[in-house]
């Protein structure tokens, strides 16, 4: 097993770091920000220009600032037969090389990680399947939520369970979800006695779907398409609960894949249209079009194909906006939105999942 130095103390790490820790042998972890040097007590910590004092086969970068940091450890005399960068590892460890992408296609957040190739991994792989919900590069950009992130959702559910009281079929039927990919899961009291197992992630899905029968007529909606689909969690509960006669999924072609192969494990697949989201979309009139963080995530290009040909033929809309596109990728602001898309309007998202968040809507009840 590799002896390794983590360059990285921050959310990236983490995110991975039982996964890190199930390959290699972590001697030492380090980080330039000093007031992060005692935050894990089951590591050892050193100072960065100590590195080269340790004995170790590289040093892993699990940080953002990749140039700044090999540099930094250039200025050591550490050779670059002796640094790594985490995309690199789990590229490694999960055979990615195997799986043809789209190379540099570069219109979403997720294009700038190997989300795209895990995704086709887990789509072919049922190794990978098996616990997909699991690994870092997916959990980076799908399931990363704590317990406690989980309890805030459901905390606001009970809060409206005067409005949406969801029995406990209904979440037997909700935590199917989980019995693939081999999410983390904790028990939740969902009532005064009752606790069951369900992974943060689809606790926020039911939350999500409260939020739609509160704001819209849902019982006019029959067409929905979600932009930016993850695993096809979400997509799932919503035509489960409100009988949704089509459903179409709209994403880059390997999550696609990997949507094809979640929602196969419940059987009957005919009112989910998958749909690769790089090839031109067929206009057409959408009930309710959805879109958690994706829509925010991506370049402006992309955006403005989507807004013609899916968010502006919906008569309703639902859709969490982050500033992460707005501020790497150019994408558009709240306020452009909220000029473009008639009707809209922002509201607070509740609980913040994200310093920034809002939640734009139109079509609403009131």
């Amino acid at each position: 097993m590799d002896k390794v130095i983590i360059f990285g103390m921050g959310k990236m790490f983490k995110w991975h770091y039982q996964e890190i820790k199930e390959k290699v042998e972590i001697v030492a972890v380090t980080d330039n920000n000093l007031k992060l040097q005692d935050t894990l007590a089951s590591e050892s910590y050193v100072k960065p220009e100590k590195i080269k004092e340790r004995q170790y086969d590289y040093v892993l970068i699990c940080c953002s600032a990749i140039d700044d940091i090999t540099n930094q450890l250039y200025g050591y005399g550490i050779k670059k037969s002796k640094i790594k960068t985490l995309k690199d590892f789990l590229s490694e460890q999960y055979h990615l090389s195997r799986y043809k992408v789209v190379e540099d296609r570069r219109t979403s957040m997720c294009d700038l990680l190997d989300y795209p190739a895990f995704c086709l991994a887990a789509a072919q792989d049922q190794s990978i399947f098996k616990q997909f919900r699991r690994c870092g590069i997916y959990t980076s950009v799908v399931e990363g939520m704590t317990c406690e992130e989980g309890q805030a959702q459901l905390d606001e559910i009970k809060k409206r369970s005067s409005i949406v009281q969801f029995s406990m079929d209904d979440w037997d039927r909700f935590r199917k979800n989980d019995c693939y990919g081999d999410p983390i899961m904790y028990d939740y009291l969902i009532q005064p006695d009752r606790k069951i197992l369900l992974s943060p992630v689809t606790v926020r899905y039911v939350k999500i779907l409260q939020d739609i029968v509160c704001l819209f007529a849902y019982k006019d909606i029959s067409v929905i398409a979600e932009i930016g689909v993850g695993f096809g969690g979400q997509a799932r509960l919503i035509a489960e609960y409100l009988s949704i006669q089509k459903y179409y999924l709209i994403d880059i072609p390997e999550a696609i894949k990997l949507v094809e192969v979640f929602l196969g494990q419940f059987g009957k697949t005919d009112r989910f249209i998958l749909c690769d989201g790089t090839k031109p979309l067929d206009k057409r009139n959408y009930d309710l079009v959805i879109s958690n963080y994706a829509f925010s995530e991506l370049t402006k290009e992309v955006q403005d194909i989507y807004l013609n040909s899916v968010i502006l033929n919906s008569h309703a809309g639902y859709m969490i906006w982050n500033d992460l596109g707005e501020e790497s990728l150019g994408a558009y602001s709240v306020e452009e939105l909220l000029e473009i898309i008639p009707d809209s309007k922002v509201m607070e998202e509740v609980p913040l999942t994200a310093p920034n968040n809002k939640l734009i809507v139109w079509g609403t009840k009131c």
